[in-house]
């Protein structure tokens, strides 16, 4: 089956949306900017990956956790992080909906952990 873009990526005012029934097609509104997703039996308000940004900074070296404070448990989440001699370090934590579990490989560490929605 043959699909053009322009069926599954709507562009035009929310006005003029076309009736949802079309799972998997996005619809953007251009006047509120704004995306939405066809359930088939809804327009749902999607928000794409913004990756709100969540400050590191453990007081030791090992397992930290950190309240991520996004309401849900994020998509996706990766972790850089600039340790105290300078090297830069990257992980993929454990996350819910409330905390990301991250190892600290010693107590000067910085970051952030970028987390997708």
């Amino acid at each position: 089956m043959a699909v053009n873009l322009s069926s599954v990526i709507v562009l035009d005012v929310y006005a003029s949306r076309p009736a949802f029934g079309m799972a998997g097609r996005i619809f953007f509104a251009t006047d509120t900017r704004a995306f939405y997703y066809d359930t088939g039996s809804a327009w749902v308000q999607w928000r794409p990956a913004v990756s709100p940004r969540i400050a590191l900074a453990p007081a030791a070296a090992g397992n930290f956790t950190v309240a991520h404070g996004l309401g849900a448990a994020p998509a996706a989440v990766g972790a850089v992080q600039m340790t105290s001699d300078g090297r830069i370090w990257w992980q993929t934590p454990a996350f819910d909906a409330t905390n990301l579990y991250l190892v600290a490989s010693d107590p000067g560490i910085t970051g952030n952990a970028p987390c997708s929605m």
